[in-house]
């Protein structure tokens, strides 16, 4: 391959083990705007069931229910840091404060209410979904001083 790799790739979607895909798909729809079904499949060889969500901003989530699933983390954003591998969703938000609280009013697990991250220019909010799937809302510089 030739080509600068830093010119060819993009982030395209995140996958999610999910315990119960529509009550996942109504949470991540509902909650947080991934309303668009893009794709539903099955695999029933290996007791598993999907779909891909979109947004309006052309972000993707993919959701995995396996028929044999069980919770892995904690949806602590300092203790999930102990388990290798992925451990959250960021979600770029320009009103933080709005998005967290509709997020807790309607079916997130309220983790940590927003504050100014490390860089003293972020605020930053975790919640998590009912499978203990973290998910973190960020505000960046130039969105929290518009």
């Amino acid at each position: 391959m030739t080509s600068d790799l830093r010119e060819v790739l993009r982030f395209d979607h995140v996958g999610v083990s999910v315990g119960n895909l529509e009550q996942s798909h109504c949470f991540y729809a509902d909650v947080l705007g991934f309303s668009e079904i893009e794709d539903t499949f099955e695999l029933p060889a290996h007791g598993v069931r999907g779909m891909v969500l979109l947004n309006r901003s052309g972000t993707r989530i993919e959701l995995f229910e396996h028929k044999d699933s069980r919770i892995f983390r904690g949806g602590d954003p300092i203790a999930d840091i102990a388990l290798r591998g992925w451990f959250q969703l960021a979600l770029a938000v320009s009103d933080i404060h709005a998005v967290y609280a509709h997020a807790v009013a309607t079916g997130a697990r309220a983790v940590k209410a927003p504050f100014v991250a490390p860089d003293n220019r972020t605020v930053v909010a975790f919640v998590a979904d009912m499978d203990n799937n973290l998910i973190e809302l960020v505000q960046r510089a130039a969105a929290v001083h518009s």
